[in-house]
């Protein structure tokens, strides 16, 4: 199996994840933030080419940090799989904390039981921090996840602990429209 980890695909040809059969990104196409506040046509070339990979029965990874930048980078992207990215994340009653100190984790044992996940008894992921405290991106600052909505066609094989809830960022988005705390 070929696979590439690429922090961003940014200066690189949208063919250059052709030739493996898994690519991890770490960071999504950009957003022209100066003018259009959308896709740059070198963001849609290399969405194009990363749906190419997955019909062809590629993988895609994704770790892409919280927030309105990554969301917006990757709504065109998601919505045709019934994906939808929030601008947000996680906070839980009692995280613990790791990585240095700086991200927040929570545990759930909450796995749906499939040949995907046979021998998985439980998951640590990142959480912003403690519900009702200092909550906002940098309190994910290296965690690179984001939480991603499912439409009726997806079957979650994990879901969040009991004691974790969304929590959208400051300020009103459109894309947390009617998503509660919680859901």
């Amino acid at each position: 199996m070929a696979w590439y980890a690429f922090e961003t695909l940014d200066d690189l040809p949208p063919a250059t994840v052709q030739p493996y059969d898994v690519v991890v990104m770490l960071t999504p196409p950009p957003v022209d933030w100066q003018g259009t506040r959308e896709l740059t046509p070198a963001s849609l070339a290399q969405y194009e080419e990363l749906r190419k990979l997955l019909r062809a029965g590629g993988g895609l990874m994704m770790f892409m940090e919280p927030g309105e930048f990554a969301s917006r980078a990757l709504m065109p992207f998601c919505a045709p799989y019934g994906l939808v990215p929030p601008v947000g994340a996680f906070a839980d009653d009692a995280p613990t904390i790791g990585v240095y100190d700086t991200v927040n984790f929570a545990y759930t044992t909450d796995i749906v039981q499939s040949p995907l996940t046979e021998g998985v008894r439980g998951l640590w992921y990142p959480v912003g921090g403690k519900s009702g405290g200092r909550f906002d991106f940098d309190t994910l600052r290296n965690a690179n996840t984001t939480p991603i909505r499912l439409d009726a066609s997806w079957q979650p094989l994990v879901r969040v602990g009991a004691t974790t809830r969304f929590v959208t960022f400051e300020g009103n988005d459109p894309l947390t429209e009617g998503l509660q705390s919680g859901e």
